[in-house]
């Protein structure tokens, strides 16, 4: 399977509409099972990790590990999201902290980024969660 189809596209997308920003694919397989596919670091110095996921449905597929370590990455403080790409037109953006609710509830409970599609993407509303956390 390639990596387009586990993961939607999403890195190249937000790399080309967030360019001032710096974008890091994490390769870890085996060695730190779970970590998230992405580092960003954001103008001012504002770091965080994103697992970019792709379904067709309303429910995201995790590796057995991903889901404790978002978690616990979020429990702890961390700036961690899931990005999803359901079907093609639509982009959801998820605190980590929310992930045990994506797990049980699915997409259905969160609200999408506005937009149809990458291009129409609303990019302000993604750097605007991507950068804000509220607190646990």
């Amino acid at each position: 399977m390639s990596i387009l189809a586990l993961d939607g596209g999403l890195y190249p997308i937000f790399k080309s509409h967030t360019p001032d920003w710096l974008w890091s694919r994490l390769e870890t397989g085996a060695v730190c099972p779970g970590i998230p596919d992405s580092l960003f670091v954001a103008p001012g110095g504002t770091m965080g990790l994103v697992e970019f996921k792709q379904t067709s449905g309303w429910r995201c597929k995790f590796q057995p590990l991903q889901i404790p370590f978002i978690h616990r990455v979020s429990r702890l403080g961390g700036r961690v999201f899931i990005a999803v790409r359901r079907k093609k037109d639509e982009l959801f953006v998820i605190e980590g902290s929310k992930i045990l609710e994506l797990e049980e509830f699915g997409l259905k409970k969160f609200s999408p980024i506005e937009g149809i599609g990458a291009r129409n993407w609303n990019w302000d509303e993604v750097e605007s969660r991507l950068l804000s956390k509220d607190p646990i």
